[in-house]
């Protein structure tokens, strides 16, 4: 709770709070609150665990860290930039969550454990970068440059083409030399003999002082400044100005001229190929490899491949549940429904209502004739009815049980709020019918009910929520962290070009939505270098300063205008460092979060689950409605018989008794623990046939798992009270029968 009240003071602190202000006193009496707990919580660690000790555990090391970085920050040491980039550590006092998060301290604890293989990919980057640097200084250092300007913009055509192909000096005319002011600082004409052939440059720096520019915010002059470039467009973001630019480039102080060397497309396709995506592959492939080893060492490392997927398939099964069965009423009215809504034909015929449905809502357009709008209306009443009718039959059929399924709930819950959307008082407010009306789209979500591999995707998708959360959860601490940073570093800026009222970090509601807006690549170095330009008129000591500052318009009277300087080269740390750790890593982290479920939802290659539904499907066939976890022992073999394959034989026609005891000594199901009242649970028997499958699969490479596995510890224990196996049972009957059999034997 203290953390958590310590990152919300850390978000209102800001820069341009009025020094003078309530907030901003209550805000440094609350920091040295939050300091003094802090020192006062590590010293009496220090004191019961002992300082070597303390310091033997990572994560003391780290609060350790948070301790000293927060004294520095609230003692305010150092003056002017070094003041502010010491206040900022107090940031990382946030990062102590992580410890008070198992969830979080998991997903970090997966990224530690996968720094050397990511510092390894990002070598690798740092390799490849390079080598395609070193050509791009080689042929285009110097040449990324052009004469454009105000100046520029306004000379005759003839100089401008003079300026794009000079030719020599001797062979201008008296008119052309004209041209040339040889007594400018900038313009060195003076100096040129007959046969010279001026470049771009000296030219331009006669004709249109100081309109010799850089094309781009960065150039290829140097291997630095290529690698900078190259990582920048590597997140797809402004690679075809760049690729335009080396196009259009003629060599070393030189006009450039559209289109010039077309070849260099080739140069930039293959490196976006390369740079871009297989570098994100790259990371891709290492968390998920992280991933699996992190499952390998929790209780995987020490067993052979058969008994991984024997381990992974005893997982799989033990979350088994049986379909629920409803059935059939005996009042006919509900017989009727029931018979109605339970056949296959009604089945086909909702999902094509539901098809229809959606395609009647995606064709309306803007300006339809009344005509069109009248049938859509008619449609939409229509399909209502319709789902309302299907409703109403369902309740009738299964009454109360109706509501037993959570599809049924989600179906009465579509309905009622279509319902409601044509109700006249509603229609008449078209804002808040058009909102209800948008249930409507949650019908089509029925289709993930009726197709089976849209109910492998779904469940895939709700198996991987609590991963996503986690990850989720630290990627919010992340941009928090470089949130309140921005803010503590660069609320002071002068706006300039895309640093805007919209974007910018002058509150740390802003600053949170302009790292959002990063995180996705969105011109995110255009920004970065609008926040190093230096602005006319800017105020160098403007983060010195401690003052009222014009936030709003209605401030302007007694405040000062803010209007800092650029930030200079920090940003390049600031900006690179988020996008490496949020963009390669962690929404890669993402993927590797999906794949895994993916995964787990199809462990080992031995069960699907598709095998499993038609296992939980038929079960209730032969289970008693009051009990559908328990099976009757004597039909154990027959629903083995006429289960599906793989788990069953699959047949379908009638066997006899010699036929049903041969199919219980090939799949061995003598082993089946039987309860006393004579009956067989799901559990026991899905994992049985799992078993008997895992057997014929690998063979003499299966071995049964170690008794300390947890998934073996959990089946061990639901059998304790179980002393009779399935083949003790058979035996037992068997005697019985024989018994019964001479009995009347006897008699007759």
């Amino acid at each position: 709770g203290i953390i958590l009240i310590n990152c919300l003071c850390l978000a209102f602190d800001n820069p341009l709070n009025d020094p003078q202000s309530t907030e901003s006193k209550v805000l440094a009496i609350i920091d040295w609150i939050f300091l003094l707990l802090f020192i006062f919580e590590m010293v009496l660690k220090v004191f019961a665990l002992g300082i070597m000790t303390y310091f033997e555990r990572p994560w003391n090391r780290f609060d350790f860290l948070v301790v000293v970085g927060s004294i520095l920050g609230t003692a305010q040491i150092g003056p002017g930039a070094i003041f502010r980039a010491v206040r900022t550590l107090r940031v990382i006092r946030s990062l102590r969550m992580i410890k008070r998060f198992p969830q979080l301290e998991l997903v970090v604890n997966a990224l530690v454990s996968a720094i050397p293989s990511v510092g390894n990919v990002i070598i690798v980057c740092f390799l490849f970068f390079f080598i395609f640097g070193v050509f791009c200084v080689q042929q285009l250092k110097g040449s990324l440059y052009e004469c454009r300007g105000a100046i520029y913009d306004h000379l005759p055509k003839d100089q401008q083409d003079y300026l794009t192909n000079p030719f020599e000096w001797g062979k201008l005319n008296t008119t052309l030399l004209e041209w040339f002011d040889c007594s400018l600082q900038s313009c060195m004409c003076n100096g040129w003999d007959a046969g010279k052939i001026p470049t771009s440059k000296e030219v331009c720096d006669c004709l249109a002082p100081g309109d010799w520019v850089e094309i781009l915010n960065l150039n290829f002059n140097n291997i630095a400044n290529a690698i900078a470039i190259l990582y920048e467009i590597s997140s797809t973001e402004s690679w075809v100005d760049v690729m335009y630019a080396a196009i259009d480039q003629r060599g070393i102080d030189t006009q450039p001229i559209r289109d010039n060397n077309p070849w260099w497309i080739l140069f930039f396709v293959v490196f976006m190929i390369f740079g871009a995506f297989f570098i994100v592959q790259l990371f891709v492939g290492v968390i998920i490899s992280q991933f699996h080893r992190i499952r390998s060492n929790s209780g995987r490392v020490l067993m052979t491949q058969a008994q991984q997927q024997w381990a992974a398939t005893q997982q799989f099964v033990v979350r088994i549940k049986p379909a629920e069965r409803i059935k059939r009423p005996r009042i006919t009215i509900r017989a009727w429904c029931y018979d109605l809504v339970t056949h296959n034909f009604f089945g086909k015929v909702i999902i094509m209502l539901i098809v229809l449905s959606g395609i009647s809502m995606c064709i309306p357009t803007f300006q339809d004739s009344q005509l069109k709008s009248e049938i859509l209306e008619t449609i939409d009443l229509s399909m209502a009815f319709l789902f309302s009718i299907e409703t109403l039959l369902k309740l009738t059929a299964f009454s109360r049980r109706y509501f037993e399924d959570q599809w049924n709930i989600f179906d009465f819950f579509i309905t009622c709020g279509t319902a409601i959307s044509f109700i006249p008082a509603l229609s008449n407010l078209q804002s808040v019918a058009s909102v209800i009306r948008l249930f409507r789209i949650g019908r089509l979500f029925r289709l993930v009910k009726s197709a089976k591999s849209l109910r492998i995707l779904f469940r895939t998708m709700i198996m991987s929520v609590p991963s996503l959360i986690n990850v989720g959860s630290l990627l919010g601490l992340l941009f928090y962290i470089y949130a309140v940073f921005g803010v503590q570093l660069y609320s002071k800026l002068a706006l300039n070009g895309e640093l805007d009222d919209h974007a910018n970090f002058r509150s740390f509601g802003n600053a949170m939505v302009s790292m959002i807006r990063f995180s996705t690549g969105e011109n995110w170095n255009g920004f970065m270098y609008d926040m190093m330009a230096k602005t006319e008129n800017c105020d160098p000591h403007a983060f010195e300063k401690s003052t009222k500052w014009c936030i709003k318009s209605t401030d302007y009277h007694d405040c000062t205008k803010i209007n800092g300087c650029g930030a200079g080269s920090s940003l390049f740390l600031f900006f690179y460092s988020f996008m490496l750790i949020v963009s390669y890593v962690m929404f890669n982290l993402f993927v590797g979060v999906v794949l895994e479920a993916f995964q787990n939802s199809d462990e080992g290659d031995i069960l699907s689950p598709q095998d499993l539904e038609i296992f939980t499907e038929t079960w209730p066939l032969y289970a008693s409605e009051n009990d559908v976890y328990h099976l009757d022992a004597n039909v154990l073999t027959k629903f083995v018989n006429e289960l599906e394959a793989p788990m069953g034989k699959g047949n379908s026609s009638e066997s006899t008794e010699k036929e049903l005891d041969q199919i219980m000594i090939e799949m061995e199901l003598s082993d089946i623990p039987v309860s006393d009242n004579g009956k067989v649970h799901i559990l026991h028997v899905a994992t049985h046939l799992a078993k008997y499958l895992a057997k014929k699969i690998h063979g003499e490479k299966f071995s049964e798992l170690s008794q300390d596995h947890p998934t073996e510890m959990r089946l061990t224990l639901s059998k304790q009270k179980l002393n009779k196996s399935f083949g003790d049972y058979k035996r037992t009957e068997k005697k019985l029968r024989t018994k019964l059999k001479a009995v009347r034997v006897f008699r007759c």
